[in-house]
């Protein structure tokens, strides 16, 4: 295996075009919880450790009408999942 040099892995996750940095999830400190009320699927992944009651969590309304899906999101808390303001 290779060995690369602080420079190096900096250049690859800094994106000089849009001055910004890419990160990316590992998944290995998350948690996901999902659940289907009223014909409504929904999705909330938080980091691991939070509580369902804190804020913080981003949520996913899944919502079908005939061959299409529609996926909102909002971040609230796992407890207000029915309520949280999606967009």
């Amino acid at each position: 295996m290779a060995k690369y040099e602080t420079g190096e892995i900096t250049n690859w996750e800094h994106n000089h075009q849009l001055v910004a940095k890419r990160v990316q999830l590992a998944g290995t400190n998350s948690q996901i919880i999902s659940d289907t009320i009223n014909d409504i699927d929904y999705v909330g992944m938080g980091a691991r450790g939070l509580a369902e009651s804190d804020d913080g969590w981003l949520l996913m309304k899944i919502t079908t009408e005939g061959t299409k899906t529609k996926i909102q999101t909002a971040i609230d808390s796992w407890d207000n999942v029915e309520d949280a303001d999606y967009a």
